[in-house]
């Protein structure tokens, strides 16, 4: 339900869209990363300790032709928990890793300023380190939506950097997560 909310507030501001005033098309490469929280509540809460901050990176190439309206893919990796359990434990940690693809859109609706919304899936992995018997991963896949928000400043006439928040949702295990980002932009393209 949530993601369909998200799914329709981007498609009503994506509809909005006007020309934009840059008469160029270009190719757009971005990486970032940084900090990534998950605010989902747990049930049952897992004994020992429960570590629900971690980090995140991703990819993004996103085409701009002569509209407002970005379209693009992108692939990264988030960490969503891990647990620590109690010494008595023959586990030793458990961790949860979302690695999404997504399908992005975007715009500019002011000079520096980029919205993003993304739809697509995530392979999430799930390994368990046991005391002297090694690694048990177990891997699923979800889907997944986010929408950002980005102030991105230019050094170049080509390269910018800034920050970014983003809201993130995977169906799977009904995870929200919240990230803080360093992003760097390159136009590579320009015709």
């Amino acid at each position: 339900m949530k993601n369909l909310f998200v799914l329709i507030v981007l498609m009503l501001a994506f509809c909005s869209a006007s020309a934009h005033s840059d008469s160029t098309y270009s190719f757009e490469g971005h990486i970032g990363g940084g900090f990534s929280r998950n605010l989902s509540t747990f049930d049952y809460p897992p004994p020992g300790e429960l570590n629900q901050s971690g980090f995140n990176g991703f990819a993004r190439f996103l085409w701009s032709p002569e509209h407002l309206l970005e379209v693009g893919v992108e692939i990264g990796i988030t960490s969503m928990y891990s647990i620590t359990p109690p010494d008595s434990s023959a586990l030793d940690k458990s961790t949860l890793n979302a690695y999404p693809f997504y399908l992005v859109l975007g715009m500019r609706p002011i000079d520096n300023l980029y919205i993003c919304g993304a739809f697509g899936s995530a392979i999430l992995s799930s390994v368990a380190v046991v005391e002297g018997e090694g690694n048990t991963a177990v891997t699923s896949f979800s889907t997944s939506v986010y929408l950002s928000a980005a102030y991105m400043q230019p050094l170049t006439e080509d390269l910018r950097l800034g920050g970014e928040i983003r809201a993130t949702t995977f169906d799977r295990y009904k995870d929200f997560n919240m990230s803080f980002n360093i992003v760097l932009s390159a136009s590579v393209i320009r015709y």
